[in-house]
């Protein structure tokens, strides 16, 4: 599966990854490249619990066997929580 960023600019192999919420800033969702040491933020969000839903919202797509899954904006995971 792929991880498009919020903003559309990133496009990641989910399998190559590690997708995280950051300890430092809660509402981040990052992705680090282990073999390329190399992190980005994929998507923003209003609190920690909003990033968490997203995160539950990628494993949902991974285990449904989706070929991408979109970071949604902020708004929009207020509105679907």
């Amino acid at each position: 599966m792929r991880i498009i960023s919020q903003d559309k600019k990133r496009d990641v192999p989910y399998d190559s990854v590690t997708v995280y919420v950051s300890d430092v800033l809660p509402e981040q969702i990052w992705v680090n490249f282990v073999q390329y040491k190399e992190t980005y933020v994929m998507g923003k969000y209003n609190s920690e619990e909003d990033a968490l839903y997203v995160m539950k919202s990628i494993r949902q797509a991974v285990n449904n066997e989706y070929r991408y899954y979109v970071m949604p904006s902020a708004e929009k995971v207020e509105w679907c929580k």
